[in-house]
């Protein structure tokens, strides 16, 4: 089975409801587990993201910033500026 092919099935494996209630409750033990995908804005975070709530009809789930990446989504400038030292 090709990498493409087990990211795949890992995402159709994401339990939407369960990864909605760790963004909306900025949880920091589930950065690991997905991303968070805005559809109106085109970007992604992770769990715990300091950027503004969205709605949760505009938000999709990936298992890696990867496949994010691959559907069209930027890293949001929030976890970037987090990422980058001062």
């Amino acid at each position: 089975m090709t990498t493409s092919a087990v990211l795949e099935r890992e995402a159709s494996q994401l339990d939407d409801d369960a990864c909605w209630q760790a963004v909306a409750e900025r949880r920091q033990s589930a950065r690991a587990l997905f991303v968070a995908a805005v559809k109106t804005t085109r970007i992604y975070c992770r769990p715990g993201c300091p950027a503004r709530m969205p709605k949760r009809e505009n938000v999709e789930f990936f298992v890696s910033p990867r496949l994010a990446e691959a559907a069209g989504y930027a890293l949001a400038s929030a976890a970037t500026a987090r990422r980058t030292p001062a």
